[in-house]
């Protein structure tokens, strides 16, 4: 049933400022309206009774990342909690580590396919230069997240733990929390392997 409401702009306009990286006010309006219909009908027939606030915040933010005009896709971030719906930040930290459990094969797999596909295509194109033509000092640059340079690190120092030099040289963003490793060639490779290991273990 297509339902037609009438809104005040300055209601629109405060709702949009909310979600910055959305362009369209109204879509982002229309979908919130919707999850508040959907909401209110729940409580209404006693379908949700949520015991705490933080309940209820968790259920809102599960809402508002499955819905396709919104942030379906993405992963739940303190900072979005914080910043953009003024959660207070020790329950941001702490909805972002209960989504993340819930996530966590997901995320595990995202990141190390990340590695994977960035690491892989720099040493085929590099393998597949001829070999008078190929820089032996060449470098494999791979830039992750913050959970992504977890699981890299971990990759490193079990290739350490093998005996192997693991030395990249590390950069990291404070704009927006990326981490770039540069990788000579045998490090390159060693970390594609155990990778591509790990990656078995979530398919």
């Amino acid at each position: 049933m297509e339902i037609k409401l009438s809104v005040p702009d300055d209601v629109v306009d405060a709702v949009a400022k909310r979600f910055p990286d959305k362009n369209n006010k109204k879509a982002v309006a229309a979908a919130v309206a919707q999850l508040a219909f959907h909401d209110w009908a729940d409580w209404l027939s006693a379908h949700t009774r949520h015991r705490t606030i933080s309940a209820m915040h968790q259920a809102r933010i599960r809402a508002i990342f499955a819905h396709p005009d919104l942030y379906a896709g993405k992963s739940v971030k303190r900072g979005t909690l914080f910043n953009q719906w003024n959660i207070p930040y020790g329950e941001a930290s702490y909805i972002e580590r209960v989504f993340a459990e819930m996530e966590l094969p997901h995320l595990i797999r995202t990141a190390l396919k990340a590695i994977k596909t960035e690491l892989g295509e720099q040493l085929k194109e590099w393998g597949e230069t001829p070999v008078e033509q190929r820089e032996q000092t060449q470098q494999f640059t791979v830039e992750v997240d913050k959970y992504g340079q977890n699981l890299l690190q971990a990759l490193m120092q079990d290739a350490k733990e093998q005996g192997l030099t693991m030395a990249p040289s590390e950069r990291s963003s404070a704009v927006n929390g990326y981490y770039s490793y540069t990788f000579v060639v045998e490090e390159a490779k060693e970390v594609l392997v155990r990778c591509e290991q790990q990656l078995k273990r979530y398919e």
